[in-house]
């Protein structure tokens, strides 16, 4: 089995109605294991001439993806202003996702460092 990949995407406004200029950058909690493959580095895009944000990023709910649970900081830098949260890039909800419909937590749990080694030596889930 492999990662499913999803295209995020959103619109940034200003309040004023005119396009940002920014960007984005999604890092996993703790680096996902599908089959062979490991993702654990952070994922950046630039927003467009249009304040757009398009990326593609591997969903962290593929039923063969350990750890279970894992999320997405997600880091926006956009017109000068710095926001940071979590999110779930779901694998059932489609190939392209509104950044902007997701639920938004503002903390997760990260495995300590004992286990993760385990996870990623074994890459299989821990019971």
């Amino acid at each position: 089995m492999a990662f499913t990949t999803v295209t995020v995407t959103r619109d940034y406004d200003l309040a004023d109605g005119t396009d940002p200029t920014g960007s984005v950058t999604f890092t996993p909690t703790t680096p996902m294991v599908n089959g062979a493959t490991v993702v654990a580095a952070p994922v950046a895009a630039r927003l467009d001439v249009d304040g757009q944000l398009s990326i593609q990023l591997a969903a962290n709910t593929d039923p063969a993806t350990i750890p279970t649970g894992s999320y997405y900081l997600v880091k926006e830098a956009i017109a000068g202003v710095a926001r940071s949260y979590y999110v779930q890039i779901r694998h059932d909800l489609g190939s392209t996702i509104d950044l902007s419909t997701l639920d938004t937590i503002t903390s997760v749990t990260a495995p300590d460092s004992v286990t993760l080694a385990t996870l990623l030596a074994a890459k299989q889930p821990l019971s």
